[in-house]
């Protein structure tokens, strides 16, 4: 099969490997469909993977086309997603069905091999069938998107009237629609391109904000009647992100972090101040729950989109033929022109759109 191989930082070569092996109660997947994310960039070129050589790309679709079992052949042929993380089901998280947080997880495209691949192995567990409904580009971004409605489940719904997102890639837009589905009346998205800003009132969002162009801080006081915000988001991984989201956030009020760190994150001693006499609530998220009896965030992904509630695609700038993934990993890497969501596709020849 071809395949993208990470032989070492910077050195990514399609070219042909070896067909995975299938374990019991594993399978064997077409990859149809796979989305580049942001961790992919410095995965490829700066940190490297646990292992090399390594298949990276944890976003992806596909369908089955063998198994490891005779008993599991009803698999076969069946549209899938795919989640990424394998927990070991044995530690605490995993008996509290929070595979999220395993302590002794592997991970497709960074632990093992990927769906940067015409081909990958797959555990069962980790599948979730497609409805028809749901075509296979919508399914590549199921990671995000779970990611996404994850987060916005860190905050008290049922208090949270108005929220401010910083953030407003394809996660942040994500998280955005998750809190109007949720009710959330008043949701103000600071971005930090004119492409996000448009992408954003594309999918209905009045209250958006290009914080190159202007003061965040002021500009969400002055549409808020001057007062703070019951929650905030940090999407963005950065010590004055975090502060503005703490002068954000209301007494009592919600801050969930959910950007990845591009550094060291610290908070200037006046600003932690109002941590304490705010009594905020600043809150983690990680990943997305998967196979859980409650708020199993990739099922209720799968319906939502099956019910055309929550719009993936329209996120989606680019759309890259397999051959063409180092055009994609290129746009990213060198911000050369504005993108949101970065995809490849076997059934896609064009470069641009759906």
């Amino acid at each position: 099969m071809h395949a993208y191989v990470l032989h070492g930082i910077e050195d990514l070569r399609y070219e042909q490997a070896d067909m995975p092996d299938l374990k019991p109660g594993w399978v064997l997947i077409e990859v149809m469909a796979a989305g580049i994310c942001g961790s992919d960039i410095p995965r490829i070129y700066e940190t490297g993977t646990y292992h090399f050589p390594t298949i990276p790309g944890h976003e992806f679709s596909g369908v089955v086309r063998n198994v490891g079992l005779p008993e599991d052949r009803d698999w076969v042929g069946k549209r899938v997603g795919v989640f990424p993380l394998i927990p070991c089901r044995e530690c605490e998280n995993c008996r509290n069905e929070h595979y999220e947080m395993c302590d002794q997880y592997d991970y497709l495209g960074s632990r093992r091999n990927g769906g940067f691949a015409e081909y990958v192995a797959v555990p069962i567990w980790n599948l979730i069938e497609l409805p028809d409904t749901v075509d296979f580009a919508e399914a590549a971004m199921l990671e995000p998107m779970a990611v996404a409605l994850h987060a916005i489940r860190q905050l008290p719904l049922e208090k949270t009237k108005s929220l401010v997102i910083y953030g407003a890639g394809p996660i942040g837009l994500m998280m955005s629609q998750w809190a109007r589905i949720y009710g959330v009346k008043d949701i103000y998205i600071v971005a930090n391109k004119a492409g996000q800003v448009q992408l954003a009132k594309e999918l209905g969002f009045t209250n958006v904000c290009n914080q190159m162009e202007v003061n965040a801080l002021e500009w969400l006081y002055g549409l808020n009647g001057g007062k703070p915000v019951d929650a905030a988001v940090e999407g963005v991984g950065r010590s004055e992100v975090m502060e503005q989201c703490i002068l954000s956030v209301k007494g009592q009020g919600t801050i969930v972090t959910l950007g990845n760190p591009h550094t060291d994150v610290y908070i200037n001693k006046e600003i932690y101040w109002k941590v304490l006499r705010r009594q905020l609530r600043i809150v983690g998220t990680w990943n997305s729950r998967f196979a859980t009896s409650v708020e199993d965030d990739w099922k209720d992904c799968v319906e939502m989109l099956a019910e055309g509630r929550i719009d993936a695609v329209s996120l989606v700038t680019h759309n890259y033929p397999f051959k063409e993934l180092m055009d994609g990993l290129q746009v990213m890497r060198n911000k050369s022109e504005f993108y949101s969501k970065i995809l490849i596709s076997k059934s896609i020849k064009t470069r641009m759109g759906m």
